[in-house]
């Protein structure tokens, strides 16, 4: 039947709200509101889609052109209309900052006393955002040293966290060993949610440190790779860092 490709979106999305994550779908709201615009109204049958791809990759990143196209491509295939063939801009591949052993002292001595320091030690020792924003103090066992991941946190719509029982992928409900003896002394004594600060605020706050003190701006994310040097400086064989 005929429907534009904004009612596709709309039905992808209204049709899969139970099966999607809350960041998820507040990524394609905020797509359907701001990408292709001059096309939204138009048939999925009249669109030229080469066309639509190659004017908006004059606006955005190719990145952004990939996300936005993913979505159009489900909505299409949901409402059952054969995809088209295109071509898409090439995406530059960078890589993610991190922080090295030494680095790490300075950032560590510098963060020390800050209100942020307790999230910015847990991406530290390995936790991804949506993690550590749901940890309370029942999921830290600051005796044995380990902090147990059973759950994730995520920016849904109005940008309010919405808490999920399950993490990003079957491996990710794991035991992390705490690696850093810091977060022992700040998690014992806490009751309740961990982290309370907004995770936008938390990313500005650790790249403003970093770039105060002269180090790579790694933000959340860019800790939890540089994880990775502490385990190798404490000696542990890649399989295990794995």
């Amino acid at each position: 039947p005929r429907m534009t490709l904004g009612k596709a979106i709309d039905k992808y999305i209204k049709d899969n709200d139970s099966v999607l994550s809350p960041s998820t779908i507040n990524s394609y709201r905020s797509y359907r509101r701001t990408r292709f615009l001059g096309y939204l109204d138009r048939d999925l049958g009249t669109i030229n889609y080469q066309r639509m791809i190659n004017e908006e990759s004059k606006k955005v990143t190719a990145k952004t052109v990939h996300n936005a196209w993913r979505l159009c491509t489900a909505a299409m295939h949901h409402v059952g209309m054969e995809l088209p063939q295109v071509n898409l801009p090439r995406k530059v591949k960078t890589d993610r900052p991190w922080l090295d052993y030494e680095q790490i002292q300075t950032f560590t001595s510098a963060l020390r006393g800050k209100p942020y320091e307790l999230g910015a030690l847990l991406a530290l020792n390995g936790l991804r955002r949506s993690e550590l924003l749901h940890l309370t103090a029942d999921d830290a066992d600051t005796e044995h040293g380990l902090i147990f991941v059973r759950g994730a946190s995520v920016v849904g719509s109005n940008n309010k966290l919405v808490d999920k029982d399950t993490n990003k992928t079957h491996s990710s409900t794991r035991t992390v060993h705490i690696v850093i003896p810091r977060l022992n002394e700040l998690i014992r004594g806490k009751e309740g949610r961990l982290i309370t600060t907004n995770p936008t605020t938390l990313y500005g706050l650790i790249n403003g440190l970093c770039e105060k003190h002269g180090l790579p701006q790694v933000g959340v994310h860019g800790l939890r790779h540089s994880y990775i040097s502490l385990c190798f400086h404490l000696g542990w064989n890649i399989q295990t860092v794995m």
